[in-house]
């Protein structure tokens, strides 16, 4: 996710500039290059420096999407005032991280609080000169993709349908005078307003946004009336940061409040390429079986300057689903690391070499996959996992190990793979506990990986047994229609959980679609980045 936010970032600046140098956006080429380096390069240093001074995770990519920000909100120089303004919303932005936090956690977006506190200490603030036609073709292209790639679509229109709203009604003098129409305020607002810029890349930034979809709609719609409002309250004036300052409060209050450091216990070698990592879990730390974290591992041990390691474009922080129980006492991370030969990118060759006794730290807990509140409105729950999509079905197996009433429905568990060595957390799925409601279907989607006694289980013409007890099945071949229906009393009355890869997941979302399976019964995983 941060990748695609830095790339899209990086684009926007280099036609930023190409703009500038060719003359048709009125700005100083050389002020403009200035501007540049001041704060992408002063943003990653002092962000650095003020992490290894207060022993802080440093987040590499973090700094310099938010110099990239600031870069496109903050007019280049024209005085060494302007030059000073730019060094200073440099140094905001980054301390606000450290400053503004709250057991560890940050409150407000930095770029937004820079530009929010600028005009405090006596300078102009910020221009938001990016909201220029010139660039709008690229922020919507870009911007999009951001949205695409993190999946925020019910937060970004609940935000532009909100700020339009309040437009329309703030400038509602101008139509009835006939200054405009409500078409060309519209074009105004998409074209020449900082609304696309703000709502792809501002408003998504996920260390400050609520953590459920429900709250994200809220938040989408609160920044978004403001956004569009004139109000004016002592030294504070609307503007599209204050919008979001006032918008991040509401996420902190509504979402989990801690950034945790968690203790590497012991970790455990699952197959060839899945690997079980037991971490400490602080007292009081609450979650719902299915949610995820982000998790971020520590640079100092990890980078070798002789021998040229280096983190790499993605960063040292992922999104990973928390593999153990609520009830558990350790969190429980399930990861699938390449081989040496497959080229694991640097965060997962980072998290190999993980000791007993190392430090990671955990934050952003969120996540919308769990189990819904009245299980006895459902006969039948389908869990269908591909690979190590399979954690969050573990983590509410174990849950239900512990709470299984008698009246809870059936589980019946789809578990997709190229190889049998690969279906982890067997003992989970099969033990006397999870009998009573859970059948675990092994799916194995390369025949001719399949052991002897696969295929004789799997070719058997009386499934009557295997539908009528929970002891493990297995098949061979790609789930389809036809496999499911032999585990199924009535698809089109279950309610679907999908899990893994995101092809697969769509694959599978479609195929129950087909089978008239309703939209609101099929539930999907994900987590930005995946």
């Amino acid at each position: 996710m941060y990748r695609v936010v830095l790339n899209s970032l990086i684009a926007m600046c280099v036609w930023a500039v190409v703009l500038i140098g060719t003359g048709q956006i009125a700005y100083s080429i050389s002020a403009t290059i200035f501007s540049l380096l001041i704060l992408v390069v002063g943003s990653f240093l002092l962000n650095i420096a003020v992490g290894k001074l207060l022993s802080a995770p440093i987040n590499m990519e973090s700094s310099v999407i938010t110099g990239l920000i600031l870069f496109l909100i903050f007019s280049p120089p024209s005085s060494t005032r302007d030059v000073y303004m730019l060094v200073a919303a440099a140094a905001i932005a980054t301390l606000s991280k450290y400053i503004f936090a709250i057991k560890k956690k940050h409150l407000f977006n930095p770029a937004a609080f820079a530009a929010f506190a600028i005009p405090l200490i006596g300078f102009d603030g910020a221009s938001w000169w990016v909201a220029t036609p010139l660039i709008t073709p690229l922020i919507l292209i870009l911007g999009l993709l951001v949205v695409r790639k993190i999946r925020r679509f019910s937060l970004f229109f609940a935000f532009v349908i909100a700020a339009i709203v309040s437009i329309a009604i703030t400038n509602l003098n101008f139509i009835q005078s006939g200054y405009m129409t409500y078409p060309e305020l519209l074009k105004e607002v998409l074209v020449s307003w900082p609304l696309l810029f703000f709502g792809t890349i501002m408003l998504t930034e996920p260390y400050t946004m609520p953590y459920k979809r429900n709250l994200q709609i809220v938040f989408g719609i609160l920044v978004g009336l403001l956004f569009g409002a004139r109000f004016h309250i002592g030294p504070f004036f609307s503007t599209p940061e204050t919008a979001l300052i006032i918008g991040n409060i509401f996420a902190y209050l509504v979402s989990p409040k801690m950034k945790l450091f968690l203790t590497l216990q012991k970790k455990v070698q699952l197959s060839s390429s899945m690997y079980q990592f037991y971490f400490s879990k602080p007292a009081n730390f609450d979650f719902e079986a299915g949610q995820y974290m982000e998790w971020t591992l520590p640079l100092e041990k990890n980078i070798d300057v002789d021998k040229k390691q280096f983190p790499d474009s993605r960063g040292n922080r992922r999104y990973f689903t928390i593999a153990s129980a609520p009830a558990e006492d350790t969190l429980q991370l399930g990861v699938k690391i390449p081989t040496a030969t497959e080229r694991p990118s640097f965060f997962k060759q980072a998290l190999a070499k993980l000791e007993p006794g190392d430090t990671v730290v955990g934050s952003q807990l969120s996540g919308d996959f769990v189990l819904p509140n009245d299980l006895s409105k459902y006969s039948q729950i389908i869990f269908i996992a591909g690979g190590i999509g399979v954690t969050p079905f573990k983590s509410m197996v174990e849950q239900l190990s512990q709470t299984h009433q008698n009246s809870s429905p059936a589980i019946t568990l789809f578990y997709c793979s190229s190889t049998a060595e690969e279906f982890v957390y067997r003992d989970t799925f099969e033990n006397k506990k999870a009998q009573s409601f859970v059948k675990p279907v092994y799916v194995l989607t390369r025949e001719e990986n399949a052991p002897k006694e696969w295929q004789k289980s799997s070719n058997q013409k009386d499934t009557h047994m295997s539908k009528q007890n929970n002891a493990p099945a297995y098949e061979l071949g790609r789930l389809n229609e036809d496999i499911l229906k032999k585990y199924l009393n009535k698809p089109t009355a279950c309610l679907f959980y999908l899990s893994g890869p995101n092809a697969m997941v769509e694959g599978y979302k479609t195929l129950l679609l087909e089978m008239k399976v309703p939209d609101s019964s099929i539930k999907t995983d994900y987590f930005p980045g995946f």
